[in-house]
């Protein structure tokens, strides 16, 4: 089995970089990891999003960001995000089987008007 999470990026735009920390899981670390964007162009509050991404029906379409990924204990490690992957506003974690990640950050930048540019 396996465990997600979704996390709202705080706006939408390219991602360049990821970071996954296993930091203090030394012996409860996932084998591995994906990750997965997507660009929902709806605006919801917090608790319809919710609500949206816990359906298994929702329609959303995930793309690739990092491809199944083996993971190590105790290890902060960064994966460079090498092709153009598009605009994305939310990132999907999942974790194979199970186990503990300290933090995952997204690094990248935001999509401006074309007229701030």
């Amino acid at each position: 089995d396996n465990d997600w999470a979704v996390i709202k990026l705080f706006t939408g735009g390219k991602i360049k970089e990821l970071e996954i920390d296993t930091n203090h899981f030394k012996g409860n670390f996932p084998e591995s990891c994906i990750v997965e964007g997507c660009n929902l162009t709806t605006q919801m509050d917090f608790k319809k999003e919710t609500e949206f991404f816990s359906q298994p029906n929702n329609m959303v379409k995930w793309f690739p960001v990092l491809e199944r990924t083996k993971l190590s204990a105790h290890v902060q490690k960064r994966f460079p995000v090498k092709e153009d992957i598009g605009t994305v506003t939310h990132v999907r974690i999942t974790i194979y089987p199970d186990g503990g990640i300290s933090r995952l950050r997204v690094f990248g930048y935001p999509d401006l008007p074309s007229s701030t540019l």
